[in-house]
């Protein structure tokens, strides 16, 4: 049985992801809203699922959609060590 996509949320916050890694079904949600208080943007340069979200503010958030299984890393350009996790399944 292919598990059913789901939501899940990813906040930036003390200028890391809380939290730091994510198990999420293929085609599942996930939402970064922003706890800090200075513009964050989140990207990922992994092939399984590139993207940029763009810098948004404290209170303001972002979501994306994981169409494909794999293991994808996510970076915010504040510091190397902001680096989190995505695994879909499928």
């Amino acid at each position: 049985m292919v598990p059913a996509p789901m939501r899940a949320v990813m906040r930036q916050e003390g200028e890391a992801f809380v939290p730091h890694t994510l198990a999420i079904s293929t085609g599942s949600v996930v939402e970064f809203p922003n706890a800090d208080p200075f513009f964050h943007n989140v990207f990922s340069l992994s092939g399984g699922a590139t993207f940029d979200l763009g810098r948004f503010r404290r209170g303001q958030s972002r979501e994306r959609t994981f169409a494909k299984a794999g293991i994808v890393t996510k970076e915010m350009p504040i510091d190397v060590s902001n680096v989190a996790l995505w695994n879909p399944v499928t």
